[in-house]
């Protein structure tokens, strides 16, 4: 199954149109956000995995209208960029720490007024990978 994730996911977590040095070491936890009074499906993107990410969310259109959260079940996924990888300032080549895509929607910090068109595509492909982490029962419902 491993091996079909990688194959599958291969475009998603290619490392061939990099910006990121590669003595850096990029590290991403990603959390289905869907569960109240539980903890979240979460798992961790590698150095090699994270790179794609983590361009596909530089020069994307802003987006007026943004969804709103219910406050129960699904909410999105949420990146969490690991510390040991940031500048001064928190920032990974200008991406906040913590980043919400949710309905289309990618917002950048905590506040969600910074928000931008989801334009590659980088929920549904966040939903196939929860399925191939073996969570299918739980998006099955997204």
């Amino acid at each position: 199954m491993m091996l079909r994730s990688v194959i599958v996911f291969f475009f998603f977590i290619s490392i061939a149109c990099t910006s990121i040095k590669s003595n850096q070491q990029m590290i991403i936890t990603v959390e289905l956000d869907v569960f109240n009074g539980r903890p979240n499906p979460t798992w961790t993107l590698k150095t090699e995995e994270s790179v794609k990410p983590i361009n596909m969310l530089k020069s994307l259109p802003p987006v007026d209208n943004t969804p709103t959260e219910d406050g129960l079940g699904y909410r999105g996924f949420v990146l969490s960029i690991h510390p040991e990888v940031m500048d001064s300032k928190g920032m990974v080549k200008d991406l906040p720490t913590s980043i919400r895509i949710f309905q289309g929607v990618i917002f950048m910090g905590g506040d969600k007024t910074t928000s931008y068109r989801d334009i590659h595509n980088i929920e549904k492909k966040l939903i196939i990978q929860a399925k191939q982490k073996g969570y299918s029962s739980i998006v099955d419902n997204i």
